[in-house]
């Protein structure tokens, strides 16, 4: 593994800004291709989100990347790694975050970290491995594990401001999923979870959402692929269409996406034939 660049964010004063130095870090990542850390505190005092999960607490804060959520206060550490040196599937950016953890004197169960009160997640952009862990943790051994040190030569980073108040706003932190919709539920193993739903309206699809508990590339494109139907007709050809978008448009990781595929047909097809009666 090639040596990292690293890079700190010394006292944000909102988790917005930890996460617009993120998104700076990894879109430079995307054109660089190189290797970067990002270290952090994680000023929130409450319940910090995967990227999947819906909103059922006041005040959260979101992370980048799926998985648990976590109970955060605010001298919690935060560290982001992206590694574009080489093309990397989701399953290796997923072991890439396990040995990472494991470094750091952690274990993981499936969602969860053991043995701390640890959360990660993970995602890839093309080939980008994505790392997120956010907790009470040693960031020097952080950063030691990638092969880096935590001293006078990290970069600052700058933040926009905009992005920040973007990641602070309702609109990213309370995604409240498949809330008062029917759906359905797909598990995998250890946790892992995906749930989906559906609102039709006249046989058109009107809603669609999911949430849960796993690890998705891209990172949007769960949401992207349910929003593509919506407005769509439920019929065979729209059933297809949403079965190969699934399978063929984004990759998961802790469901089974054949599983995932099916489910979504299935109770979009079901929803149908009672819209009908």
């Amino acid at each position: 593994m090639p040596q990292p660049t690293l890079h700190v964010l010394r006292a944000p004063r909102g988790f917005g800004e930890v996460l617009a130095a993120a998104e700076s870090i990894i879109g430079a990542t995307l054109k660089s291709r190189g290797f970067n850390i990002l270290v952090s505190s994680w000023p929130h005092e409450g319940v910090t989100l995967g990227l999947y999960e819906p909103c059922n607490v006041e005040y959260p804060a979101r992370r980048l990347t799926g998985g648990a959520r976590i109970e955060t206060t605010k001298d919690y550490a935060y560290i982001l790694v992206a590694n574009g040196s080489r093309d990397s599937s989701l399953r290796e950016a997923v072991k890439l975050a396990r040995d990472l953890l494991e470094c750091m004197g952690f274990g993981v169960k499936g969602p969860m970290v053991t043995g701390g009160h640890v959360a990660y997640g993970v995602t890839s952009i093309e080939g980008v491995a994505i790392v997120e862990i956010i907790g009470d943790f040693d960031l020097s051994m952080a950063v030691k594990c990638m092969g880096a040190r935590l001293d006078g030569s990290a970069r600052s980073v700058k933040v926009s401001p905009e992005l920040a108040t973007s990641f602070e706003s309702e609109n990213w932190t309370c995604y409240r999923g498949v809330e008062g919709l029917p759906h359905v539920t797909v598990y995998g193993r250890d946790g892992f979870y995906a749930r989906l739903g559906f609102e039709l309206h006249d046989n058109f699809v009107s809603r669609a959402e999911i949430d849960g508990v796993f690890f998705a590339a891209p990172p949007m494109e769960p949401y992207s692929v349910l929003a593509s139907i919506r407005g769509v007709q439920v019929d065979e050809l729209a059933l297809h269409t949403l079965v190969l978008a699934l399978e063929k448009r984004l990759d998961v990781y802790g469901v089974d996406k054949s599983e995932l595929a099916k489910a979504a047909a299935s109770l979009a097809e079901r929803l149908a034939r009672e819209s009908r009666t």
